[in-house]
């Protein structure tokens, strides 16, 4: 037992020494391997076990196969290639369902791909697994890219995989590649891609339709066609489900047609077509737990919606059984939260999510209680299993989720302690990973000196791949295959620079805690969250947090889009106030307003300034509080301490003489040229507060990709443009001098900053991806994702003369010590004080810029007379001197 152990630990060691071609910090050199027929019969033998079946069996032979290479390895790495990829299949969902080590031997075949020895076949495997381990984590683009690869590597290695393998094999490995092929057009939702794929693979299917051994691959393509269908249009989903059981061999692709049929019948609303399936899937002879599992959702949610709670429970009870890793059998009825752990074999609560719809829909008081128990377990499991962004059924799951554990803590009055472990669960699925990189960047900002080749790698990776984005949306084209190819290599490259630093490795994975908030008491958080159709209020101060639920998502977000049209189109202010009146008591209400306020909003209230909305007495909220905005509470833990960096303050001011904005651009200040109150503005601000000003030629996209690693506040005054095609390819402009003079999302992105603040007086720096609002994407984000923790931007177009005024009182305020926001705040009362023109004290003037993310002081340093010991030694010298003089005086009249 023990030295089976040590074996393993040896192999999985050697492994990952030879996965990474290094040991004990030198090159490995790799000679010629004398037991490489005895690896390769140790291979065969494991494809032999796999194919009969015997999976298990199969793992031993290729593991002692690796063994063997570990110790004798061999100048040609194919053979580690293919055993590593073998093992990834015995891995895979399809067998021993060990995500860890599926995804840990596809990583390891990974370093060996390029070898031009692998064997075309296994190549095509290796593709095959990632678009089916990237499906699994919901990794859609990816799925796609990967199983491209796979088709377009079959299609130019064909002759060779026919050779290197039996005819039946090849076939199937083709009929494989077709099934992901549509798959992975139905995840993306590609209605050319899913059309053409299918058409082509039901081609492939009639010309060779003789062998049984395609016609699984083939039912499965039809089984994922239909459940593309089974919402939108079921009556054709079913004839796709039926197809798939008709032409299928294998008992779970008919087994799932035939539960997905139901839920189409289900959809379909013929409630009485469905008994029939469930009886006749309860009268299979062997099913597998989760295979059961389906059966019990189907059941009840029939039960659910037919009213039969007696079945309803039953089958409930014996599906959460099924995901009770603690085996406890489950009683909705008296449902013990304590006794249910969830089984790891899902990643994500979709199916807890189903059975507590179903018993809140019952309206059963008894078992909504259940349901919510239910769904807090579901979303502490997404919290501790979050990977990646959520996106189709997961996240309609999640927003189930999140709505129903809000709606349960207004229900139940809940104590702090229940609402501090709610919206930690929220805050961790939300935006824990994006506060984890924007601090993992920040902290590789420091080394990059010893990073530099990756970082700039990382760089040009990311201008090729906007280049290309660019070419796409000029030619109105949807697609480039040589996108996903540098996608790879950008992943490769962030797994290496996250490899090369153990602290940010450790960063990226760092949960979110409530207990880390340290709120001071004039402090106040209002939260607004988007769940499902609902909004939701959630005010948090030191030791107190409330929870309220606001009118329909729709109606607020309606208003609020209406509002912004009026002010961007500067409605006249008397009726401006009026909408925003509503607002405010609609978003604020009766809440007590602290001198700080910090708003995090979802959807399109991220594009609301709240300082401009006006309570019943007529006063802007400006007047009454500073406001800072934050995209979730995880970005609170962004406070730090003020730092001294004066000397490393720059300015950009570009100038334009070429520049002509396109048709699909917005024109930042008003017009396309150069912006005179914005080179006043620097000119202006550098008499305070020192730094280094780069204007005209030396304002260049390259002057800003090289700047030093220790400045502290940039400053940005010049055009920007928002691209509401793509967000990605909204971008900053440069001096335009050369052609190549703008700097876009998609590279900001991966840039790594160290910098306390950057100030984008530009317009439309602050939004960006115009819709729904789900997913923003900005100039401002792209900033603080770099590892900028504070940003100033613009909503909308910023108008040049009450920007500059705007932007120098805000650095006096800053100057003299002040908060962030309190700057801006001090920085817009003071414009509507001293602005006598009506007209010009219109909000659209000056509430544009806010500030986003930490709200800590910067301690900019002073010029030689500002500092206070100048005048303290002064002070000395001057009475040294008069010392001095008396003296002499005194000594004269002696």
């Amino acid at each position: 037992m023990i030295s089976d152990m040590l074996k393993n630990l040896l192999v999985g060691a050697l492994v990952c020494l030879y996965a990474h071609g290094v040991v004990a910090g030198e090159a490995l050199v790799l000679e010629p391997c004398p037991e490489l027929e005895q690896i390769q019969t140790l291979k065969m033998e494991g494809e032999r076990l796999f194919d009969a079946g015997k999976v298990e069996d199969a793992l031993e032979k290729y593991k002692s196969a690796i063994a063997l290479y570990s110790e004798n390895p061999c100048d040609d790495t194919s053979i580690l290639f293919g055993i590593q990829t073998a093992i990834s299949t015995c891995y895979s969902a399809d067998y021993l369902n060990d995500q860890e080590q599926w995804a840990l031997f596809l990583d390891s075949a990974k370093k060996h791909l390029d070898n031009p020895e692998n064997q075309p076949a296994t190549v095509v495997t290796y593709y095959v697994q990632n678009a089916y381990l990237d499906w699994y984590y919901g990794e859609q683009k990816d799925v796609l890219g990967f199983s491209k690869k796979a088709k377009e590597h079959f299609d130019q290695k064909r002759s060779q995989i026919f050779t290197e393998l039996e005819t039946d094999k090849a076939l199937l490995l083709e009929s494989n590649v077709r099934h992901w092929l549509v798959r992975s057009n139905l995840l993306v939702r590609n209605e050319e891609g899913i059309h053409r794929s299918y058409d082509e693979f039901s081609n492939f299917y009639n010309a060779h339709r003789n062998l049984d051994i395609i016609k699984d691959e083939y039912g499965l393509g039809n089984f994922y066609i239909g459940r593309y269908y089974q919402r939108s249009n079921p009556l054709k989903a079913i004839a796709y489900f039926d197809k798939a059981a008709a032409v299928s061999q294998d008992q779970n692709v008919i087994l799932y047609a035939l539960v997905c049929k139901g839920f189409s019948f289900l959809n379909a609303k013929a409630f009485d077509r469905v008994p029939a399936v469930v009886s006749k899937l309860e009268s299979f002879e062997w099913v597998t737990p989760l295979q059961e599992l389906n059966i019990h959702e189907i059941a009840a949610r029939t039960y659910s919606e037919t009213g039969n709670m007696e079945k309803l429970v039953y089958h409930t009870n014996k599906g959460l059984t099924l995901l009770n890793e603690k085996q406890v059998p489950m009683d909705v009825e008296n449902f013990k939260p304590e006794d249910f752990a969830p089984i790891k074999e899902y990643t994500y609560p979709i199916l807890l999510n189903q059975f507590a719809l179903f018993l809140e829909e019952t309206g059963i008081e008894r078992l909504k209680k259940s349901a919510d128990e239910i769904n807090i377990l579901g979303l502490r499991q997404f919290a501790d299993r979050i990977t990646v962004g959520l996106s189709g059924t997961r996240k309609a799951a999640y927003d189930n989720i999140k709505n129903s554990t809000l709606r349960y803590l207004i229900k139940n009055k809940s104590s702090y302690e229940k609402k501090k472990e709610i919206l930690t669960g929220i805050e961790q699925v939300e935006n824990q990973s994006s506060f984890n990189t924007l601090t993992s960047n920040r902290i590789l900002a420091e080394n990059k000196g010893t990073l530099d080749s990756l970082f700039t790698l990382e760089l040009e990776l990311r201008k090729q791949i906007t280049d290309i984005r660019k070419t796409l949306q000029e030619e109105k084209a949807s697609e480039n295959p040589e996108i996903f190819e540098l996608e790879l290599q950008l992943d490769n490259i962030n797994e290496r620079i996250r490899n090369e630093n153990p602290e940010v490795h450790n960063i990226i994975k760092t949960p979110f805690s409530f207990e880390t908030l340290d709120l001071h008491e004039n402090e106040r958080i209002f939260k607004f969250a988007k769940a499902g159709d609902e909004l939701f209020k959630i005010v948090i101060s030191k030791n107190a947090i409330d929870v309220s639920n606001l009118l329909g998502y729709d109606s607020i977000a309606n208003e609020v889009t209406e509002f912004l049209d009026g002010l961007k189109s500067r409605k006249e202010i008397d009726d401006l106030q009026k909408a925003s009146q509503s607002l405010y008591q609609k978003l604020i209400g009766d809440e007590v307003l602290t001198a700080s306020t910090i708003i995090s909003s979802d959807g399109v209230l991220r594009y609301l300034p709240f300082e401009l909305l006006v309570d019943n007495n007529g006063k802007y909220l400006v007047q009454q509080t500073a406001t800072a905005y934050i995209y979730g509470l995880a970005h609170l833990n962004l406070k730090e301490e003020p730092t001294e960096k004066a000397s490393r303050t720059v300015f950009f001011a570009p100038s334009y003489s070429a520049f002509q904005p396109s048709s699909q651009e917005l024109a930042v200040r008003g017009e396309p040229y150069d912006l005179k109150g914005a080179q006043d503005e620097i000119k202006e601000i550098n008499t305070f507060i020192k730094g280094t000003i780069y204007k005209g030629k030396d304002a260049s996209r390259q002057t800003f990709l090289n700047l030093p690693k220790d400045y502290s506040v940039l400053h940005m005054a010049g055009h920007a443009f928002l691209n509401e095609q793509d967000a990605q390819l909204s971008n900053l402009v440069f001096s335009d001098d050369k052609e190549d003079n703008r700097l876009y999302i998609s590279e900001i992105y991966g840039m790594k900053s160290n910098a306390d603040l950057v100030v984008l007086s530009a317009c439309n720096t602050g939004v960006g991806g115009y819709g729904s609002g789900e997913s923003v994407t900005s100039l401002s984000q792209a900033f603080m994702y770099s590892g900028v923790p504070s940003t100033v931007s613009s909503l909308w177009s910023a108008p040049d003369q009450s920007t500059k005024e705007i932007m120098i009182s805000f650095y006096e305020h800053l100057n003299k010590g002040a908060t962030k926001s309190v700057a801006l705040q001090k920085a817009k009362v003071a414009y509507l004080e001293r602005t006598s023109n009506t007209r010009l004290k219109h909000p659209y003037y000056w509430s544009g810029f806010v500030l986003y993310g930490s709200d800590a002081p910067l301690s900019f340093a002073k010029p030689w007379y500002a500092k206070p010991w100048t005048w303290v030694v002064l002070g000395i010298v001057i009475v040294l001197i008069i010392t001095y003089v008396l003296r002499r005086r005194k000594a004269a009249k002696k």
